[in-house]
């Protein structure tokens, strides 16, 4: 994985499980200008769950780029919440697979935001 992650404040070692879920523990550094976490941040997390999980679902060695992605932020997060990000892999085709992601906040597992996503198989 990049060194974006690193930027972004994301532990790597959280997407070890493909299935999920990855882990954050939100911070000042994840907000937002209104005190609310980043829906940049939100974005990062879900992407990179859906394309580990996609990636793992080849189980090929074959990689994947994001092609779409769409997010519903359904609740704010703030600092001190730990958000859980589970994807799911919904088909493989032969150039596409399809995936969504769930962010829930750990404490009370309200839902924080929902996403599709399409990515492309790289031969």
């Amino acid at each position: 994985m990049s060194d974006f992650l690193d930027t972004v404040g994301v532990d790597r070692s959280t997407f070890a499980k493909p299935e999920g879920p990855a882990v954050l523990e939100i911070t000042a550094e994840h907000l937002n200008p209104n005190g609310g976490v980043h829906g940049g941040v939100i974005a990062t997390l879900v992407d990179t769950a859906m394309g580990v999980a996609a990636r793992h679902r080849l189980g090929d060695g074959r990689h994947v780029v994001t092609v779409s992605l769409t997010i519903n932020f359904l609740n704010p997060a703030v600092v001190g919440d730990v958000l859980l990000i589970t994807p799911t892999v919904s088909r493989v085709g032969s150039r596409l697979i399809f995936t969504g992601a769930e962010v829930v906040r750990s404490s009370d597992r309200t839902i924080i935001a929902q996403a599709i996503g399409s990515f492309a198989i790289i031969p």
